[in-house]
């Protein structure tokens, strides 16, 4: 038979092919295109080496602030109250220097109450992470 190895057929050898080159995109690339590849590629091995430098905490930190997502806080009643009295003041102060905007007159004619509904109020500060000054900023700018 011609498979058996006493047949007048030589059994098929395998012969090693050379590589040939991978195509790669920077291969097809003008010059201006492969630099920027380049620099792209050394600007993410710069930031590699940046994060691996920082301890557990640190990236940590970096990450949360980049994701947007950020440590809780916690909702103790003696906190809740301090932001509320803050958020407080400084509604007022801003409402003084804001007095002749008509749309915070609107807002404070047609719907007094969710103003100062403290429910609506904690939807502006846990938004902005308990910091008063943006989260009274965001409400007027939600008004």
């Amino acid at each position: 038979t011609a498979s058996s190895p006493s047949s007048s057929t030589p059994a098929r050898s395998r012969i090693p092919r050379p590589q040939e080159p991978v195509a790669t995109a920077s291969s097809f690339a003008s010059p201006d295109v492969t630099r920027a590849l380049e620099q792209e590629d050394r600007i993410d091995s710069y930031i590699a080496n940046a994060l691996n430098a920082l301890s557990l905490q640190e990236r940590n930190a970096v990450y949360h602030e980049l994701h947007g997502v950020s440590e809780e806080v916690e909702e103790t009643p003696t906190f809740m109250k301090q932001k509320f009295l803050e958020f407080e003041s400084e509604w007022t102060h801003r409402c003084k220097s804001l007095a002749s905007d008509a749309a915070i007159r609107i807002a404070m004619s047609l719907s007094p109450d969710l103003i100062h509904d403290a429910k609506f109020r904690l939807m502006f500060l846990r938004c902005e992470n308990f910091q008063v000054p943006k989260a009274v900023h965001r409400m007027i700018q939600f008004l």
